[in-house]
């Protein structure tokens, strides 16, 4: 079955007594932007990217940071969602910043772009109002054990740099590890979570709001 003027067909996926009808309303220009001429490992569909970004909340005059900005996805789907007051991306891997340069180009300014350890940001704290950012899941870069240390460390570092009225989405497997983290950080308060399926492998993504810093 098609549905007409759709040029789509609807998937029908049954739930113990339930039936579940779906149809993909966007077009491939939600999986596939023009403006990805590089990509890297592990990266972000713009759909799913665009999504971390709305959730965010984002506002006219933030300062918007990736930490772990990879081929740049989630920056330039914050610069296609409306007017902003600083980029912020940095990657540890210098070939994920050359990627990064390139796909972003000219366009998307003003933007700062920086080799860097997303544990120790050359950011002053409580300076930037937004942070969203595609998390290591520790298997097709880093690993489980690495990414315990990785983890404590970031999440210090994005309680350091966020403003107390700032907010933070984060997408992982790393259930475990985040949730070990919240618990002994009063500068990160945990507002939603929602479970979703990232290349058949389940994940969450988390929305967090700057809380106490004292």
């Amino acid at each position: 079955m098609r549905c007409p003027g759709s040029g789509r067909s609807p998937g029908l996926n049954l739930l113990g007594s339930e039936a579940l009808l779906g149809l993909r309303l966007s077009d491939e220009s939600m999986r596939h932007r023009g403006y990805q001429s590089q990509h890297r490992l592990a990266s972000l569909r713009p759909s799913a990217a665009f999504s971390l970004v709305l959730l965010s909340d984002p506002g006219l005059e933030d300062v918007f940071l990736d930490p772990f900005c990879g081929s740049g996805t989630l920056l330039i789907e914050r610069a296609l969602s409306g007017r902003y007051g600083m980029l912020l991306g940095g990657d540890i891997d210098p070939a994920a910043i050359e990627a990064v340069k390139q796909n972003v180009g000219s366009r998307y300014q003003p933007i700062g772009l920086a080799r860097w350890d997303a544990t120790d940001l050359p950011l002053n704290p409580g300076s930037v109002d937004r942070i969203v950012t595609n998390l290591p899941f520790g298997r097709k870069i880093g690993s489980p054990e690495e990414n315990v240390l990785l983890y404590e460390r970031f999440f210090a570092e994005a309680g350091r740099v966020l403003k107390p009225d700032g907010r933070m989405a984060i997408l992982t497997s790393e259930r475990r590890l985040v949730g070990d983290n919240l618990a002994r950080r009063p500068d990160l308060l945990l507002a939603e979570s929602y479970p979703v399926s990232v290349l058949g492998r389940p994940a969450t993504i988390y929305v967090l709001n700057g809380g106490c810093t004292s």
